[in-house]
């Protein structure tokens, strides 16, 4: 009887000690965060996918105006030049995933010229997001 119950208890001593040696790196973990409306009616979200050892492999980075989300009709009711802006702002944000991607450092991600409000948005959801880990 004790020869079995020492067996058990091997195995599992094993059994622990095995999954202690696990990677626990949120494989495979995505992680959100989203803005509450401006005074402009302005709000935005963010979700992150780690990989493997933690890597970034997916940025999925959406932002709104009143609950629309901003695309290539952002601001169109707008005079031209204004128009103009709008979009330039739409561009600059769209950039902002690919460098997180690239860089997988947030303080490595550079603010576009047009887009600095999106870049302050991105940069506190992004530590948002990250906090939730």
């Amino acid at each position: 009887m004790k020869r079995i119950i020492l067996i058990l208890l091997s195995a599992l001593m094993v059994l622990c000690l095995a999954s202690c040696g696990k990677n626990n790196e949120d494989t495979g973990s995505t992680y959100k965060a989203e803005s509450t409306k401006d005074a402009y009616g302005n709000s935005a979200e963010l979700a992150i996918t780690l990989g493997e050892g933690g890597k970034i492999v997916a940025v999925d980075w959406k932002e709104y105006a009143n609950g629309v989300l901003k695309d290539e009709n952002y601001g169109k009711d707008l005079p031209q030049e204004q128009y103009e802006s709008a979009q330039k702002a739409v561009a600059g944000s769209a950039t902002y995933p690919k460098a997180l991607l690239d860089a997988q450092d947030i303080e490595k991600v550079q603010a576009v010229s047009g887009a600095t409000q999106s870049y302050t948005n991105f940069v506190q959801l992004y530590r948002k997001a990250m906090e939730s880990k």
